[in-house]
């Protein structure tokens, strides 16, 4: 990019003009994008392709071609004293990840591939190969913006996939290269990159649109007196229950209920047969004494 004799340093609200269908925003443009509040003013390399320009025909987003590599130019800021407008944007995530995808080579590389992943707060990178063992050991090293590194060992999560977990703590862009080894010797690397963003709850939103559209869902209402809690009217909430298991319990029970009666009734029965059946003897035998007295005194 070459800086032009005019003033180079616009500070104006604009929305930027799509002038082609890369695929950088091909996926991100269908409801347009949000406005910007300034830039710095250049011209593009004549093989260089602009695809966000100013209202003034000024380059915003350029990309080009430089030998093997390709390279991007973003000419607003990246601290949103400019593209505030953007920070809130759920999209802008998603902006700089096809940049960054964009401006590396191509991940696919013959029987290897690498893939990052998001698991919560941490990322997961996920490496495929067709040529491995058990001697197969993988490795990546991720760079940030300063130099720093940071090393992890994938595991093996089944045949030919590696698998390891990294948390990043700070936002930013980092490079990623994962080396394969055999016996101690290295036999491939890949390389690849990812940009870390702010956790959701941690960017800068239109809150009272997202609640709003939640409240629209559930089918709600905003309330702003006390009074107007009273307007809606509750509704009703029936449901079915299926019973049967629980007759099926209660009959169980009864069954076992009319068995124990029964048995006991039995029992007292029988017991009561018994001592009346004594109780007659017992009379007999007084009755027979009584008689055979009589007989004597006569």
């Amino acid at each position: 990019m070459f800086l032009s004799a005019i003033s180079y340093l616009v500070q104006e609200e604009f929305t930027p003009i799509i002038t082609s269908n890369s695929e950088m925003l091909s996926s991100l443009v269908e409801d347009g994008l949000p406005t910007m509040k300034g830039y710095i003013a250049s011209s593009p390399k004549d093989s260089a392709t602009v695809h966000l320009m100013s209202d003034r025909g000024d380059p915003i987003l350029t990309s080009w071609q430089c030998g093997l590599g390709r390279t991007v130019a973003f000419n607003s800021d990246g601290e949103n004293k400019w593209t505030g407008n953007y920070a809130k944007w759920d999209k802008y995530p998603m902006f700089w990840k096809n940049i960054i995808e964009w401006t590396i080579t191509d991940m696919n590389n013959g029987d290897n591939s690498v893939k990052i992943l998001e698991s919560g707060q941490k990322n997961l990178i996920q490496y495929e190969t067709k040529q491995y063992d058990k001697n197969t050991k993988v490795t990546a090293v991720c760079t940030g913006e300063k130099g720093e590194t940071k090393e992890v060992l994938l595991e093996a999560m089944g045949p030919g996939t590696y698998i390891g977990k990294i948390q990043l703590p700070d936002i930013g862009v980092y490079s990623i290269n994962v080396t394969k080894k055999q016996n101690g010797k290295i036999v491939s690397t890949e390389n690849t990159a990812m940009a870390v963003q702010y956790s959701n709850e941690y960017r800068v939103g239109d809150t009272k649109n997202v609640l709003k559209k939640w409240v629209n869902e559930v089918d709600g209402i905003f309330v702003k007196q006390p009074h107007e809690v009273q307007k809606t009217k509750i509704e009703s909430v029936a449901s079915n229950l299926a019973l049967s298991k629980y007759l099926l319990v209660l009959s169980l029970l009864f069954f076992m209920a009319e068995i124990v009666c029964k048995r006991l009734a039995f029992e007292r029965k029988k017991k009561e047969n018994v001592n009346s059946k004594k109780s007659k003897d017992s009379i007999e035998k007084l009755d027979t004494d009584f008689l055979l007295k009589r007989k004597k005194q006569r």
